[in-house]
């Protein structure tokens, strides 16, 4: 989940919103609609990425086509798209609840 606030303090903005997809069509003129790629920047947008994601092994994400994907090291990512990295992410309350049970739950025995 994306907390805009976070996000928008972030962007140095006053004000931010999610784009509807309808937007997306001619900023991305030569992808499929919803398979925008994060490389904003091939396309004069500013990119964020959440701390979260930061030194992943792996990240794979749309290609501008919903039958093609591009699996990368954050790493490689970072140096091609330079993106603004900070912490807006946050999980979903059932994950997060999720997450806390199996921290609390401690190492389990195997027999």
């Amino acid at each position: 989940m994306v907390d805009l606030e976070n996000l928008r303090v972030l962007a140095g903005t006053r004000t931010l919103r999610l784009a509807h997809e309808d937007e997306f069509r001619t900023l991305y003129p030569d992808c499929e609609l919803g398979a925008m790629p994060p490389f904003g920047n091939m396309y004069l947008q500013r990119i964020f990425v959440d701390q979260s994601l930061v030194a992943e092994p792996e990240m794979v994400f749309n290609a501008g086509t919903h039958t093609d994907a591009i699996r990368m090291h954050y790493l490689d990512f970072a140096d091609l798209a330079h993106p603004v990295v900070g912490v807006f992410g946050r999980l979903h309350a059932s994950r997060a609840a999720s997450a806390r049970m199996r921290q609390s739950a401690g190492p389990q025995e195997c027999a």
